[in-house]
């Protein structure tokens, strides 16, 4: 889930027309593959905040907005960031009840529909966000635990690479 989340919220346009994982300005400059949001909390440590556009889900539009996005000094900051992030707020309790099954947790992330929805968190004001998650991790094979390890670690697990195993 991390690394489609990575995936869908870094990736830009670049010059060649094409899309480039990690391209965005805001993974360039402030090291946040997340788009995680600038909110400084006291006793942490304050890294500071890159403005930029951005397009956010409002009344069923697409619009774009300006936003403060947290900078972090380096991805392990920002990966450690968005692993305690869903940990310590409330508001991401819709996605950590369903954590075993990553398609719902997929899901939950997506925005809330009203004040009493109780199954999204709104990470996301995309109403396509899950469904664009799912469809990264079966595309690039992310559920599959043996090839992550291959790839982790550079050890070819053998010929039996099989989804799930």
């Amino acid at each position: 889930m991390t690394i489609a989340q990575a995936i869908l919220e870094s990736n830009a346009k670049g010059r060649d027309g094409l899309w480039h994982w990690g391209g965005s300005s805001l993974f360039r400059l402030a090291h946040n593959p997340f788009g995680i949001k600038y909110v400084h909390r006291q006793g942490e440590e304050d890294y500071g905040e890159l403005e930029r556009e951005t397009h956010e889900e409002i009344d069923g539009r697409d619009q774009v907005v300006r936003a403060g996005f947290q900078i972090f000094p380096d991805l392990k900051a920002a990966f450690l960031t968005h692993a305690t992030l869903f940990w310590r707020l409330n508001r991401y309790a819709p996605a950590i009840v369903v954590v075993t099954d990553w398609r719902k947790f997929a899901l939950a992330l997506g925005p809330r529909t009203n004040l009493r929805d109780a199954e999204h968190c709104g990470y996301a004001t995309d109403p396509a966000y899950g469904p664009k998650l799912i469809g990264l991790i079966e595309r690039y094979r992310l559920d599959d635990r043996r090839l992550l390890g291959w790839i982790a670690t550079g050890k070819d697990p053998g010929a039996e690479v099989q989804k799930g195993t």
